[in-house]
């Protein structure tokens, strides 16, 4: 099974993540064990509570905001994004499925921009778009909502062509 640069790409990111992810915790251990000993040390108590205040920021930290943190491929991502292309509501309508793909496999695009193309071209709810809580699984949405698409006018095609293919009548009896 051949997979394409997408799913490859996916399978980096998600290696990527979970290097970070142990790491991150490895670091938080040793936070932790520091911790111990600067309080054997008899640190004041200000400063531990500090100390613990910001472990503990750390600890609730999300992935993305580990992979951020860590320099991993997410925030290179997240640097490069960010633009919104100059389309009206009336465009996004338009677009056709090739031109949303392409929005799509752009990083650049913002996720504003995709919610926005949810929301106006597939008529998602602002609720539903806020279930979405990676920019991942927006465009896993949106893939859905084109691929749902597709099958339907595939499925009206087929009608068409079954009740409707002879214009001039193949009634002949």
């Amino acid at each position: 099974m051949r997979c394409n640069r997408g799913e490859t790409d996916a399978v980096n990111v998600g290696k990527d993540l979970n290097e970070h992810l142990e790491s991150f915790a490895e670091v938080i251990s040793l936070l932790e064990k520091n911790l111990r000993y600067v309080e054997a040390l008899g640190m004041d108590d200000a400063t531990l509570h500090s100390y613990r205040k910001i472990l503990s920021h750390l600890r609730s930290q999300s992935h993305d905001e580990i992979e951020r943190i860590l320099g991993g491929r997410a925030s290179t991502k997240r640097q490069q994004k960010g633009t919104e292309p100059d389309l009206t509501d009336e465009q996004l309508g338009k677009l056709k499925g090739e031109q949303i793909k392409r929005h799509l496999e752009a990083q650049k695009v913002s996720r504003a921009f995709l919610e926005r193309l949810a929301s106006v071209r597939f008529g998602v709810t602002k609720g539903a778009l806020s279930m979405l809580r990676s920019r991942e699984a927006l465009t896993e949405k949106i893939q859905t909502l084109l691929a749902h698409e597709d099958t339907h006018q595939a499925i009206s095609r087929a009608a068409l062509g079954q009740s409707g293919g002879d214009p001039q009548g193949s009634d002949k009896s």
